[in-house]
């Protein structure tokens, strides 16, 4: 839960991103999905590393805010 708490002091919505929404961070993930198959195709090894990590992060904040949602149901 503290992630969650973080974005909600640290983040802003902007252009009809809420950053508190489990689907904006779902888009996000998608995007570093895709960076990290072309990263990989490059044979980058540094960048792909930087980008799994912050998938990893924002995975993590995924899976956080959907469990505050399910139980906010």
């Amino acid at each position: 839960m503290l992630l969650v708490g973080l974005i909600k002091k640290t983040m802003k919505s902007k252009w009809n991103v809420d950053p508190t929404k489990a689907i904006t961070i779902a888009r996000l993930i998608g995007e570093l999905e895709g960076v990290s198959y072309i990263l990989d195709c490059l044979d980058e090894p540094e960048e792909y590393e930087y980008i799994q990590n912050m998938k990893q992060k924002y995975y993590k904040l995924y899976f956080q805010l959907k469990k505050v949602s399910n139980i906010t149901k």
